[in-house]
């Protein structure tokens, strides 16, 4: 059975956590929004990881660990991956 209460937003529940938990996921969602883009430049050259790989010459778990995003990627790695896509790595600071 579900309690009645009081309903929340995601937004307050992330403000009542510690500071670094809220620090943990934020890092994670970049991680994951970048495995996100770099696979969609994959698959929108109609790659397959092996594909892009052998493209990079380099071994498909790289690939997939990257796409995971469960992993922290080399700039060096994204930047043959942006190359091997026909596309620029493009890093600020703001």
């Amino acid at each position: 059975m579900i309690k009645s209460g009081k309903v929340r937003t995601y937004d307050q529940i992330f403000q009542e956590l510690p500071l670094e938990r809220q620090a943990r996921i934020k890092e994670l969602v970049r991680y994951h929004q970048a495995a996100m883009t770099i696979r969609q430049m994959r698959k929108s050259l109609k790659l397959s990881q092996v594909a892009l790989a052998n493209k990079m010459n380099i071994k498909r778990e790289v690939i997939a660990r990257a796409e995971s995003g469960r992993h922290n990627v080399t700039l060096e790695t994204l930047y043959h991956i942006a190359e091997a896509t026909g596309h620029r790595l493009d890093i600020k600071f703001v």
